[in-house]
């Protein structure tokens, strides 16, 4: 391809700050939403909303770099692209499925190995949202048996946008014409523009007629990922004061609580309610753009707001399957003292996965230093959280086959005619094996 650029303004939100202690804070109020719904699921109805917050980040950095790339070289090398989303998810994601396996195994009774074992291949497949989608799972049950490995679903949808959204720029900035960085970014907007409007119609059709199926499905989800495209996409063409960056991002950060309070298990989710976590995700991204101070970084620069920042990929991994397993481990139900010390062993594997797992895998230089290598020992990896499953299965199913009570063999008797028949014993009925 030849070179071309795009102009600099759109690449003002991955270029004006060396590192977003806002977009970092949000990660840790994106998580701390999702971990305090699922651990008291009655006190924080809306914290679901988490996941639409790391979608909307998802869309704004990934497409921060990608265009970043179409600027400087006029082209996107896909392979190492993909390398490097497999070197930063797959590790952590990959360990936390083998150790919930293990714990499966380990705590729950054997007829419930068989369905996790099913959305473990599925989740290291990363196709766990099409699973629930197709088993109409409804996520915000109370008294539903999931899975240990259920909350993986988020995870897919994300991979589904990596896998398919460099392509899709691409695309556009080649159909766009590329020496043209005004027609490029035109062709750019109107591209993530129309995904969105499409996406966001449909989920707002599928929410109201198959809210099941409308959770989980990608077409539905997508939208909010335009929605951070965007904000890298548009140049913001007049200069923002600390007053007006001040109001977005402060009533960005309202709005996401907002629609943590004011939701719940009953909300039609994710349709025309999931604006409101999106909007206020895509104002706090918008308002941080800037150099401006922002009132709200007394608070979101903290040492423990921007920790809990760095290890929520790790914490979201882990918290859902120890909230499932920790009840059969204590043969009771979850008090308020064993979820706090759920959530800080939670906490502990997420800060032990994050420096043993995730750093060091970025930093492989063996591992890094080769994008075949890189899929290769990925690969492995897969197949070996396969073959996991795949015994658990196989366990499974000698184990229900042995408790099957056996089977009786039955012999037909022929009894006596009745007294009545035995003068007519010509006439008499056939035995039944006779009959069969």
């Amino acid at each position: 391809m030849t070179t071309t650029t795009l102009s600099r303004p759109q690449q003002q939100g991955a270029t004006r700050r060396p590192f977003r202690t806002d977009i970092q804070a949000l990660r840790a109020i994106a998580i701390g939403l999702v971990v305090i719904n699922h651990l008291w699921p009655t006190r924080l109805g809306g914290g679901y909303v988490g996941v639409d917050v790391f979608f909307v980040i998802s869309g704004f950095l990934i497409t921060s770099h990608l265009t970043a790339e179409l600027a400087q070289t006029g082209r996107l090398r896909l392979g190492p692209f993909y390398a490097r989303r497999v070197r930063r998810l797959l590790p952590a994601a990959l360990v936390v499925l083998l150790g919930a396996l293990a714990l499966v195994v380990i705590a729950l009774p054997y007829p419930r190995w068989s369905r996790n074992a099913w959305e473990v291949i599925s989740s290291a497949l990363y196709v766990e949202n099409w699973y629930l989608a197709t088993q109409s799972v409804n996520y915000s049950a109370l008294n539903d048996a999931a899975s240990a490995v259920q909350h993986y679903w988020s995870l897919s949808v994300e991979e589904q946008f990596y896998l398919i959204w460099p392509v899709l720029l691409l695309a556009a900035f080649v159909l766009g014409g590329r020496r043209s960085s005004y027609r490029s970014r035109r062709s750019l907007v109107a591209a993530v523009g129309a995904v969105g409007v499409l996406s966001f119609s449909a989920s707002v059709f599928y929410t109201a007629t198959a809210p099941a199926q409308a959770y989980f499905v990608t077409f539905t989800r997508a939208w909010e990922f335009a929605a951070g495209a965007l904000v890298a996409l548009v140049p913001v063409t007049v200069r923002m004061n600390a007053v007006v960056a001040n109001a977005l991002g402060l009533g960005g950060f309202t709005a996401i609580f907002a629609a943590a309070l004011s939701f719940g298990s009953v909300t039609p989710f994710p349709g025309v309610a999931a604006l409101l976590p999106v909007l206020g995700t895509v104002a706090v991204i918008l308002g941080g753009s800037t150099d401006a101070r922002q009132l709200h970084d007394f608070v979101t620069r903290r040492g423990p707001v921007q920790w809990l920042g760095d290890v929520s990929y790790s914490l979201y991994l882990w918290h859902w399957p120890l909230i499932v397993v920790t009840p059969f481990l204590l043969a009771t139900e979850l008090t308020f003292a064993s979820r706090a010390g759920l959530l800080f062993l939670a906490l502990l594997l997420a800060w032990a996965t994050r420096r043993w797992v995730e750093v060091p895998a970025l930093r492989w230089k063996w591992w890094t230093g080769s994008t075949r290598r890189t899929f290769s020992l990925t690969a492995a990896g897969m197949a070996a959280v396969l073959l996991a499953a795949a015994a658990v299965l196989l366990v499974h199913s000698v184990r229900t086959a042995a408790d099957q009570p056996p089977q009786r063999s039955s012999r037909w008797r022929v009894s006596a005619p009745p007294r009545w028949s035995r003068r007519r014993t010509a006439r008499a009925p056939s035995p039944p094996s006779a009959r069969r």
